[in-house]
Order: C-alpha cells, then sequence, then structure tokens
C-alpha cells in the first residue's frame, strides 16, 4: 500500500487520476454497474482520455461545507486521550486507490478505524443498512480492504438536525480478492486493449443482473448498524 498526499479535488488529484490506470473507491461499483451517476461505458470513456464533467452542483457544495461537522459529529465518541486522527491522502493498493475522509488509530490497542462521511443535499439519510445505495458500500469496502483497517464506518449527517446515522462495514478478504478484485481487473484490460471509445460494454444481461444481488447481499452481510454512534451522542462508544 502506497500513500500519495494530495488533496482532493485540487489540480494535481485531478491530473494524477486521469493520468493513473487504477479504479479508485468511488468508481469501482461502476465497474459492477452498481452507480447510479456513472455507468460502465462512461467510466470506460473517463479511463481513456475523455474529460470528467465538473462537479460543481448544489449538492457537493454542500457536501464540502458540512463534511467537517459531520467528522466532528462522529469524533465526538473518540476522546482525544485514546485516539489519533489523520487525513492519509490517497492509499495505492493496484489495481485501486481511495482518499479516505479520516482514519482513527486507538492509542490504547491495536485497532484502526476509517471513516467516510455522506451528507445528503435533498435526500432523507438512510436509517437501516438496506436503504444504504450500492456505490457507498462498495467505496467503503473498497476503502476497507486496501487499508486493511479493523472496520469502516460509514456515516450520514443530518445538517438539519444535527445528527448523524453510522453504519460499520468489515473486511472479507474472499470477496474482496476472489470476487471484486478480478473484475477490476478485467475491467483495466480492457480500457488498455480496446480502441472502440464509444460503447465497449453492452446492456446488462441476467447473468450480471443476478451478479449485483449476490455483491449487495455480501456487502451487507458485512455491514452493521451502529445506534450507539448514531442516535445517542452521550453514549462512549469504543472507549
Amino acid at each position: 500500500m502506497l500513500a500519495l498526499r494530495a488533496e482532493q479535488g485540487k489540480n494535481f488529484w485531478k491530473h494524477w487520476k486521469k493520468k493513473t490506470p487504477l479504479i479508485s473507491s468511488t468508481e469501482i461499483s461502476a465497474v459492477f454497474c452498481m452507480n447510479k451517476h456513472k455507468t460502465r461505458n462512461q467510466l470506460f470513456q473517463e479511463k481513456k482520455g475523455k474529460p470528467r464533467p465538473e462537479n460543481d452542483c448544489p449538492a457537493t457544495r454542500h457536501g464540502r461545507l458540512w463534511e467537517p461537522y459531520a467528522i466532528g459529529k462522529v469524533l465526538e465518541h473518540f476522546p482525544e486521550e485514546s485516539w489519533e486522527f489523520r487525513r492519509p491522502g490517497c492509499l495505492k493498493a493496484p489495481p485501486v486507490c481511495a482518499s479516505p475522509d479520516l482514519v482513527l488509530f486507538s492509542l490504547e490497542a491495536d485497532v484502526m478505524i476509517g471513516l467516510e462521511v455522506k451528507c445528503p443535499y435533498s435526500a432523507p439519510i438512510p436509517k437501516r443498512k438496506e436503504d444504504v445505495c450500492s456505490e457507498y458500500l462498495f467505496q467503503c469496502f473498497s476503502c476497507l480492504m486496501i487499508s486493511r483497517a479493523n472496520s469502516w464506518l460509514l456515516a450520514f449527517y443530518d445538517t438539519e438536525y444535527d445528527r448523524a446515522q453510522v453504519f460499520e462495514i468489515f473486511p472479507d478478504s474472499d470477496l474482496w480478492e476472489r470476487e471484486l478484485l478480478p473484475r477490476v481487473e478485467d475491467f483495466l484490460r480492457t480500457v488498455a486493449g480496446n480502441t472502440d471509445l464509444d460503447r465497449p460494454f453492452g446492456r446488462k444481461g441476467k447473468k450480471e443482473k443476478s451478479l449485483e444481488d449476490v455483491l449487495r447481499r455480501k456487502l451487507l452481510d458485512k455491514t452493521r448498524e451502529r445506534e450507539d454512534l448514531s442516535s445517542h451522542p452521550e453514549n462512549d462508544a469504543y472507549q
């Protein structure tokens, strides 16, 4: 695993992502046709060098504005005398890479926990793990496996009521190494060897749709709801 210091969204970060033949944690769900914002063909075109559309919209600005508050809400449960907080930049473990929001290291035990926060602009925050969209599950699971953390927290912050709903995702080497990474590698081989810049991938068939259901179920099986971190901020979790 290699850590690269580059601030998300800045020019160097954008240039590095464009020139690097890796799939990021935010992109990996598109490889499996499970990203509601990007198709597999769109991801292919970006990896072949097609400019990415600028993602500067009210929802994106809302997320950037409220991210520090969301992180702070979760960190209320992790006292500074017991935990060290780091923002590692970009983590590379080819063929994937990730840029975590935060990584927490216990000062009392050999424990490392990652954190990803989401601040929905208009959609309600999910109350159950079954309500979490697949692309966020893929993103956090990828960060978890790349960093080799003990677990990964996915927190949705409600800006109106100043509360967070938190989920925790756990590692699964078989799922990562035998089911996800081989398909990511196949996708990148298609990018490297295909000169068709339009639509190298056809429509999803029954086999792929069945795979979606299987992968989502497996990711949900590795996820649990953390009500102690969500609804009752006076609780002292992980102490």
